[in-house]
Protein backbone atom coordinates (compact mmCIF):
# COMPACT_ATOMS: atom_id res chain seq x y z
CA UNK A 1 0.00 0.00 0.00
CA UNK A 2 1.97 3.03 -1.22
CA UNK A 3 1.71 6.25 0.74
CA UNK A 4 -0.18 9.06 -0.96
CA UNK A 5 1.78 12.28 -1.42
CA UNK A 6 0.34 15.38 0.20
CA UNK A 7 -0.57 18.48 -1.79
CA UNK A 8 2.22 21.02 -1.84
CA UNK A 9 0.04 23.83 -0.49
CA UNK A 10 -0.51 22.07 2.86
CA UNK A 11 2.05 21.64 5.61
CA UNK A 12 2.35 18.31 7.35
CA UNK A 13 1.11 18.46 10.93
CA UNK A 14 2.83 16.71 13.82
CA UNK A 15 0.03 14.11 13.92
CA UNK A 16 0.30 13.49 10.16
CA UNK A 17 4.07 13.09 10.46
CA UNK A 18 3.58 10.43 13.13
CA UNK A 19 1.05 8.56 10.94
CA UNK A 20 3.36 8.74 7.93
CA UNK A 21 6.26 7.40 10.01
CA UNK A 22 4.10 4.60 11.48
CA UNK A 23 2.94 3.50 8.03
CA UNK A 24 6.53 3.56 6.76
CA UNK A 25 7.83 1.51 9.70
CA UNK A 26 5.01 -1.02 9.27
CA UNK A 27 5.91 -1.45 5.62
CA UNK A 28 9.55 -1.98 6.53
CA UNK A 29 8.77 -4.56 9.23
CA UNK A 30 5.93 -6.44 7.59
CA UNK A 31 7.10 -6.11 4.01
CA UNK A 32 5.18 -4.83 1.03
CA UNK A 33 2.41 -7.43 1.25
CA UNK A 34 2.15 -9.25 4.57
CA UNK A 35 0.47 -12.63 4.41
CA UNK A 36 -2.83 -12.65 6.31
CA UNK A 37 -4.52 -15.98 7.04
CA UNK A 38 -7.64 -17.01 8.93
CA UNK A 39 -6.54 -18.78 12.12
CA UNK A 40 -8.68 -21.79 11.19
CA UNK A 41 -6.32 -22.39 8.25
CA UNK A 42 -3.00 -21.49 9.89
CA UNK A 43 -0.53 -23.61 11.83
CA UNK A 44 -0.04 -21.84 15.16
CA UNK A 45 1.38 -23.84 18.06
CA UNK A 46 2.06 -20.97 20.44
CA UNK A 47 1.68 -22.24 24.01
CA UNK A 48 -1.46 -21.09 25.85
CA UNK A 49 -2.51 -18.59 23.16
CA UNK A 50 -6.17 -18.42 22.08
CA UNK A 51 -6.32 -18.58 18.27
CA UNK A 52 -10.06 -18.92 17.69
CA UNK A 53 -11.61 -16.06 15.68
CA UNK A 54 -8.30 -14.38 14.92
CA UNK A 55 -6.36 -13.22 11.89
CA UNK A 56 -2.77 -14.41 11.59
CA UNK A 57 -0.40 -11.85 10.10
CA UNK A 58 3.00 -13.24 9.12
CA UNK A 59 5.79 -10.71 9.77
CA UNK A 60 8.31 -12.45 7.52
CA UNK A 61 6.26 -13.88 4.63
CA UNK A 62 9.11 -13.87 2.10
CA UNK A 63 12.00 -14.83 4.36
CA UNK A 64 13.42 -18.28 3.65
CA UNK A 65 14.92 -19.89 6.72
CA UNK A 66 14.60 -22.97 8.90
CA UNK A 67 13.04 -21.16 11.83
CA UNK A 68 9.64 -20.38 13.24
CA UNK A 69 7.47 -17.80 11.50
CA UNK A 70 7.00 -14.52 13.35
CA UNK A 71 3.29 -13.77 13.65
CA UNK A 72 0.81 -11.29 15.06
CA UNK A 73 -2.66 -12.52 16.05
CA UNK A 74 -5.48 -9.98 15.79
CA UNK A 75 -8.92 -10.65 17.26
CA UNK A 76 -11.64 -10.62 14.60
CA UNK A 77 -14.14 -9.34 17.18
CA UNK A 78 -12.29 -6.54 18.93
CA UNK A 79 -9.30 -5.79 16.68
CA UNK A 80 -6.95 -6.17 19.66
CA UNK A 81 -3.52 -7.75 19.38
CA UNK A 82 -3.79 -11.19 21.02
CA UNK A 83 -0.22 -12.37 20.43
CA UNK A 84 3.05 -11.18 18.92
CA UNK A 85 5.79 -13.77 18.63
CA UNK A 86 6.85 -17.08 17.09
CA UNK A 87 4.27 -19.44 15.57
CA UNK A 88 6.32 -22.53 16.56
CA UNK A 89 5.71 -23.91 13.08
CA UNK A 90 9.28 -24.81 12.19
CA UNK A 91 10.03 -28.22 10.82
Amino acid sequence: MPLKPLRRSKKVSRQQAVRIAQAYVCQQILGKAPRVVDSAKAVVRAYNVPTKDTWVIYRNPTELAFKSSEIILVSKRSGKIIYDGPAHDEG
